[in-house]
């Protein structure tokens, strides 16, 4: 392999070519357009991190205008995929969250993927995967700082 400083994020952009083309395959299945799609994910990540997000930090995050998320949950959650609620701590506030046909859904299209990345992982040691997760949280970390310093 060749310089592993250029070979890793070279890796990770054929990882995310791979991981969105499998994502697509559920859109698509489901007919959920793309911004759909993102928000499911947002959504999603966004209850499993315990921090349930808005309809205006989810049009922040989609950059797109609260209208367009309106629009966007009103058909989400006419399909079940997406509800509604207030926020769990601060009652005047609306949080979103995944729809039981979405995480059924979802469940069911990538539960077999995910079981067998952690599969897969579980050959490598724990101090390997720390370091694994050190470098793809960092390689994160430096595409939002790139995708905000374009958007400003």
């Amino acid at each position: 392999m060749s310089d592993l400083s250029t070979e890793i994020p070279l890796l990770g952009r054929r990882l995310a070519v791979e991981l969105e083309g499998y994502g697509r395959a559920f859109a698509t299945l489901h007919s959920l357009g793309s911004n759909e799609m993102r928000a499911l994910v947002i959504i999603m990540d966004s209850v499993r991190s315990g921090d349930p997000i808005s309809p205006k930090q989810l049009s922040l995050q989609l950059d797109i205008t609260t209208a367009s998320v309106t629009a966007l949950l009103d058909r989400l959650e006419s399909v079940g995929h997406v509800r509604r609620d207030k926020h769990p701590t601060d009652r005047r506030s609306i949080c979103l969250w995944p729809g039981e046909k979405a995480m059924q859904a979802g469940q069911e299209f990538f539960g077999g993927l995910n079981q067998a990345l952690i599969a897969r992982l579980s050959q490598y040691s724990k101090a390997e995967l720390e370091v694994a997760a050190r470098v793809m949280v960092s390689m994160i970390e430096v595409v939002q700082d790139e995708h905000a310093r374009r958007s400003s």
